[in-house]
Parts: C-alpha cells; sequence; structure tokens
C-alpha cells in the first residue's frame, strides 16, 4: 500500500486487525522502480 498521508492509516489498521499482513511503501520509490521496469523492457534483448 502507498503511503498517502494520513488517508492510508485507517486501512491499514483494519487489514492488520483482519490478519492481513501489510507493506507501506513510499509512492515515489514505486513510481521510480515502475520507470526503472519500463526502461530494462525496452531495452531489454529478448524477443
Amino acid at each position: 500500500m502507498e503511503a498517502t498521508g494520513i488517508y492510508h492509516e485507517q486501512a491499514v489498521m483494519a487489514l492488520v486487525d483482519a490478519g492481513v499482513m501489510v507493506s507501506i511503501v513510499n509512492p515515489v520509490q514505486v513510481k521510480d522502480f515502475g520507470r526503472e521496469l519500463a526502461q530494462v523492457r525496452k531495452h531489454s534483448s529478448r524477443k
């Protein structure tokens, strides 16, 4: 789940209370990871 100010906190607590494992990630890191993944695919020599 992306950390979005305080809006994710209630959802995280409800999921944790229900026994669901939750990871909170920085949205900027997710965006950067997506860009890197796109670059790898664009430059991949696999066909």
